[in-house]
């Protein structure tokens, strides 16, 4: 692995990077955000695993738009026959916590080819559980990682590991439980994308009828008061704080996201128009990033006071420091991580439940009693925000135009000096190097092989009779030759598509094989010498041929 000119390989799953019938998830945006950190990074080459061959001609076209202009960079793309590839780039990044599965692909090249770097989104759904408990069930080694955004989340992430390690122990008296490191890497930012002019803060705030002394509060995210953060706290804060507005200012509310549906919008609307009626709220849709853009220039302070267990990070409070604004985000989880309360903004205090006292909500959603959609929209309805704090912390920031500043060019500064992607993206360099460092003192180290395991003539290998092998006797059917009408090259049953992947029948390798035994029985081995075919094509031509009545054992 050469010095930062390589970042690790990265598994391109359209899925993880493009969002379908606009649902624009965080994973989207931070996915496509990293592949625009490796487009503009200081590298000379940069691999890409795309599982779909169908998929390359998109990517590539994706991903050269975000390639600078007077830039060259190679890039190498490989499939899951060249999974072992990821090598040369120090490992491979996957997107997802799914560092099991992975392992179980990588067995067949060996344990120790490569590491595998994983990464946290949501973490409340049983499919990621079940990943993060798969590192002690499935060969996740300890040359790998599970890169946790914040240390919310791998607070979380330990609640499961432990478990893991307590339950192993109980169960087989074990003693080691080689695990993946856990690094703390945040997501990253790419700030010039914020440096907003003083003309286009005019020119937006003209368009949407803000007036100079009117102050304008934005919220940049899903609108979802059951996935996201219910708004009823952010509404009732902002009602509160509008009773003190000199005469003729206003407050207002960007509100830069999108809805999952029109119930959800319809609900939104109304409530606002009632928790806050003397707050002009303005509803536009952030998937558009000319919108969101003018709205984050047109903006004077960035709110989000997220409550929902699914958030394990939250880019948005980030991309509000990046532009300059002062910050009020709840105290959770990973936003503690990114705002330091007083400096950038300020943090309001949460309360939920303790310990316990969610069992019989988990148990529902484990044994679907409840749905996903139902089990997070119960759980943030267990999660309150200070109102009146943030109220009085609003109104704090509305009456000192000199804090907002002081707050804005903190938060920038910090945005710029700790999330840059430039940051983030060495943080991942030497993660690497420190991986393989871990790799090469443990080459020699568990060679299980998964894939044998589950070769079907392993995994079944007592339903058949015989095994064809080198030493196996092969007679003719008393066949010379086939023509191309014959069934072994003309059924549909055979080739059953054209997938590259389907094994298809070579009619001079057949013609070959029945030559060779014309005039005598000989064995496997013998007939790969004389036609000059290796034995293991050679092996699934003869079994094709005997099942189709070409040979004779």
């Amino acid at each position: 692995m050469s010095d930062n000119y390589f970042p690790l390989a990265t598994l391109y799953m359209p899925d993880a990077f493009e969002y379908k019938d606009g649902r624009l998830m965080g994973r989207h945006a931070a996915g496509l955000s990293y592949l625009r950190a490796i487009a503009e990074g200081e590298y000379d080459s940069a691999g890409f695993l795309i599982p779909d061959k169908t998929h390359n001609d998109n990517f590539i076209k994706a991903f050269s738009q975000l390639v600078l202009k007077d830039k060259k960079l190679r890039v190498e793309i490989f499939n899951y026959d060249k999974l072992n590839n990821s090598n040369k780039y120090g490992g491979l990044f996957i997107h997802d916590p799914q560092i099991g599965n992975f392992g179980l692909y990588r067995s067949k090249f060996g344990n120790s080819s490569f590491s595998i770097v994983g990464i946290t989104h949501t973490t409340m759904s049983m499919g990621v559980i079940n990943f993060i408990s798969d590192l002690y069930s499935k060969p996740a080694m300890e040359w790998d990682a599970l890169v946790c955004t914040s240390p919310s989340v791998k607070s979380s992430i330990m609640k499961i590991v432990d478990y893991q390690e307590e339950f192993l122990k109980n169960k087989f008296q074990a003693k080691k439980f080689p695990r993946p490191q856990l690094p703390i890497i945040p997501l990253g930012i790419h700030s010039r994308d914020f440096n907003f002019s003083l003309s286009q803060r005019d020119n937006a705030r003209k368009e949407m009828g803000i007036n100079e002394d009117d102050v304008v509060l934005i919220f940049v995210g899903r609108l979802s008061f059951h996935a996201k953060a219910h708004p009823f706290a952010m509404y009732k804060a902002l009602d509160y704080a509008s009773k003190i507005l000199k005469k003729d200012q206003k407050i207002h509310l960007i509100q830069a996201g999108w809805f999952p549906n029109d119930f959800i919008e319809n609900v939104f609307v109304d409530e606002a128009r009632q928790v806050c009626p003397d707050v002009i709220c303005h509803f536009v849709d952030g998937r558009k990033n000319n919108i969101k853009m003018n709205s984050l220039a047109a903006s004077d302070i960035f709110i989000s006071l997220s409550d929902n267990f699914q958030e394990t990070f939250g880019i948005t409070p980030l991309e509000g420091m990046a532009s300059n604004l002062p910050v009020i985000v709840s105290d959770w989880n990973g936003y503690r991580a990114t705002v330091r309360d007083g400096i950038d903004g300020f943090t309001i205090p949460t309360t939920s439940l303790e310990k316990g006292d969610g069992v019989e909500m988990a148990y529902n959603y484990l044994t679907n009693l409840n749905n996903y959609d139902h089990y997070i929209g119960y759980a943030s309805q267990t999660v309150s925000i200070d109102i009146e704090l943030c109220s009085k912390k609003i109104i704090e920031l509305i009456l000192n135009k000199d804090l907002r500043k002081k707050f804005g060019d903190a938060g920038r500064k910090y945005a710029e000096e700790v999330f840059e992607w430039r940051v983030i993206t060495n943080h991942y360099n030497s993660l690497a190097k420190e991986l393989e460092s871990i790799r090469i003192a443990n080459k020699n180290g568990n060679t299980q092989n998964f894939i044998e395991v589950i070769d079907p003539y392993n995994y079944f290998d007592t339903y058949s009779t015989n095994k064809l092998t080198k030493n196996t006797i092969i007679s003719s059917n008393s066949l010379k030759s086939i023509t191309n009408n014959h069934y072994i090259i003309s059924s549909k049953t055979i080739r059953l598509n054209d997938n590259p992947i389907n094994f298809r029948c070579d009619i001079d390798i057949v013609n070959s094989i029945l030559s060779s035994v014309e005039e005598k029985p000989l064995s496997v081995g013998n007939i790969s010498l004389q036609i000059g075919l290796n034995e293991e094509k050679l092996k699934k031509y003869i079994i094709l041929m005997l099942k189709f009545d070409l040979l004779r054992l």
